[in-house]
């Protein structure tokens, strides 16, 4: 076999290795690329669920928080504190009465529905009398919320701090060897990929009151459900009135690469892509963000819409 022959061979051999290892990666970014989609909007969905569960109001020390997600070495990943203070009351009061969003929200939606109306009485956030304050400090004593009187309102600080911690536990999967503090932006490995769950951002929360009577196909189109039957009464019931709340958030990403190969892919991947993947560090191949608008390989998704039926 003569020294061309056996160049050739070589050459032909790192292309091969080459090739099939861009391809495994590929065919990861995009199957696994469409679960971190996936899963980071489930993440935010049980936010939501969890913040509606009301866990603060339970009689135990833990106001509702969760243990921290730790990695192997024991150092913090994630917080599991998600509310701001020492008692039931406490929460509560910085979650509605003493929160000026929640001011602002309420204020704006005056008239639409009575026992907020009443709440906000009991509150002492606006003037009231008679009947009305009487059932205003009985809810506001009762530590009633929106979401008790079947009116969807989230915290934005709050359910931000629940997702965060959610992507953390359901990225690293509860394993503590998938998770690393050490390094200057904690992250989670899944499936070749990082997730930074102290860098997720809930970037906003956009309401909207939809008369299921009067506008059903609107309200069909945004949560794909037929609200005939939900209510028996006309439209000028409140009740017909449901508030639906659209979150935006976004979830950083990076992709970190499942074959050991991670210099030759990033060869390889220059000459697939005419440049060169940016190096992240520790061998992190490319960097991208997640939003609503999807994961930039991978599948566009829609954004993420809670609600409450009265």
């Amino acid at each position: 076999m003569g020294v061309k022959t056996i160049f050739k061979v070589l050459i032909g051999t790192i292309f091969m290795v080459v090739l099939t290892a861009v391809i495994i990666e590929m065919v990861n970014i995009s199957l696994v690329g469409y679960q971190v989609n996936q899963l980071s909007r489930l993440s935010f969905k049980l936010a939501c669920e969890y913040f509606s569960q009301e866990t603060y109001k339970r009689e135990d020390a833990f106001l509702g928080n969760m243990p921290p997600i730790k990695d192997k070495n024991g150092y913090e990943v994630i917080t599991g504190t998600f509310y701001n203070g020492e008692t039931t009351n406490a929460v509560y009061d910085n979650l509605y009465k003493n929160n000026p969003k929640f001011k602002n929200w309420a204020l704006q939606r005056q008239g639409i529905w009575q026992d907020l109306d009443r709440l906000l009485i009991g509150m002492g956030l606006t003037g009231g009398g008679g009947a009305e304050q009487a059932a205003g400090e009985f809810y506001y004593t009762s530590r009633m919320t929106p979401l008790n009187l079947n009116i969807t309102y989230l915290d934005e600080e709050a359910v931000e701090k629940i997702a965060r911690w959610h992507i953390g536990k359901i990225f690293s999967t509860g394993n503590p060897h998938n998770a690393n503090a050490s390094s200057s932006r904690p992250y989670v490995k899944f499936k070749g990929f990082r997730i930074y769950p102290q860098e997720v951002v809930l970037n906003k929360i956009e309401y909207e009151e939809i008369n299921i009577i009067d506008e059903p196909d609107k309200f069909t189109e945004i949560t794909g459900i037929n609200p005939s039957g939900l209510t028996q009464d006309g439209s000028g019931d409140e009740r017909a009135i449901v508030s639906i709340a659209s979150l935006e958030f976004t979830v950083p990403v990076a992709y970190e690469g499942v074959t050991p190969l991670k210099q030759i892919i990033r060869f390889g991947l220059s000459f697939l892509r005419d440049e060169v993947p940016p190096q992240v560090g520790d061998g992190v191949l490319d960097e991208s963000v997640y939003d609503n608008s999807g994961l930039r390989i991978t599948p566009v998704t829609n954004k993420l819409y809670y609600y409450v039926i009265r």
